[in-house]
């Protein structure tokens, strides 16, 4: 039986487009919504076209310091949309070089839309082997009053895919969901190197995440599954902790992306046909469901 999660509330919006029954995905999975971004596409040449700033925000946000008795354990942060730019046929994340002083310069973006609950998420891109930086592709709960001074604040409902530049190798993944506790939390080392460009995807279901590589199942966490909607980010930061990120950089570290391609339901979409019913209406509209090739 296919597992429908959410559908839409009504049936008169299933004949707007020539995919309103849903995208399903090759594990059965069927999605009401979609989201693609192909950066190396020539409508894809600035961050101000509404090709890219109808889908996606720039963060513009910073915080302080972070002190344990008399010493600095992590070191401010500043997001600038300067930091964030098209370069090479690629959508450029930059953490730019620690000169000592100061916030570590950063670069993330934001799904437009904070409203995503559940879904299949894949992104092509690929990280420079500079020391001291952390490129983040990842689910985050921003939903409350989707406040952009609230960015940054909630570290505990997460589900990340993440590279350490400081790693040995330059094959190490960091997959968690957040907050990290036992079996929350694994490593795997890939085929190819993250200074390729690899195809990140991680499927976020009810009650598990699971994560993949280049088509390649790593693994599936169950422990502190997410249940609230909220946004999708890809950035590259850095704030000196020795525990995660390291650094700073003293060069400027990039995360280059390629593509974005997501598909997922909404909240608002809670307010559900039954599966009977979105088939019928479906049928009735002779709208064709998407399939979705992985």
């Amino acid at each position: 039986m296919l597992l429908i999660f959410i559908v839409f509330s009504l049936a008169s919006q299933l004949s707007q487009a020539i995919c309103e029954c849903g995208y399903k995905t090759a594990n059965g999975l069927l999605w009401t919504h979609t989201l693609n971004s192909d950066f190396t596409a020539p409508s894809m040449t600035n961050v101000t076209y509404s090709s890219f700033s109808s889908q996606w925000t720039i963060s513009n946000w910073s915080n302080g310091n972070v002190a344990a008795g008399n010493r600095t354990v992590t070191i401010g942060r500043q997001f600038l949309p300067q930091n964030v730019y098209f370069q090479n046929k690629s959508l450029n994340l930059k953490v730019s070089a620690y000169t000592g002083r100061g916030k570590i310069l950063c670069g993330e973006i934001s799904t437009v839309r904070a409203d995503i609950l559940y879904g299949s998420f894949r992104s092509t891109f690929k990280v420079q082997p500079v020391s001291g930086a952390c490129a983040g592709f990842f689910y985050y709960y921003v939903w409350i009053n989707n406040n952009p001074e609230l960015i940054g604040q909630n570290d505990t409902q997460e589900i990340d895919v993440e590279i350490l530049t400081k790693d040995p190798t330059t094959r190490a993944v960091h997959y968690t969901q957040q907050p990290i506790v036992r079996g929350s939390q694994f490593t795997n080392v890939l085929p190819n190197p993250w200074t390729n460009f690899v195809r990140y995807r991680f499927d976020w279901l009810p009650k598990s995440s699971t994560f993949f590589a280049d088509g390649q199942r790593e693994r599936t966490i169950r422990v502190n599954t997410e249940h609230t909607p909220g946004t999708v980010k890809l950035n590259m930061w850095s704030n000196g902790n020795t525990l995660w990120s390291a650094g700073p950089p003293t060069q400027d570290a990039i995360m280059s992306v390629q593509n974005t391609c997501f598909f997922f339901n909404v909240s608002e979409d809670l307010k559900n046909l039954p599966t009977s019913e979105f088939n019928t209406a479906c049928s009735a509209h002779r709208v064709p469901v998407c399939k979705v090739l992985d």
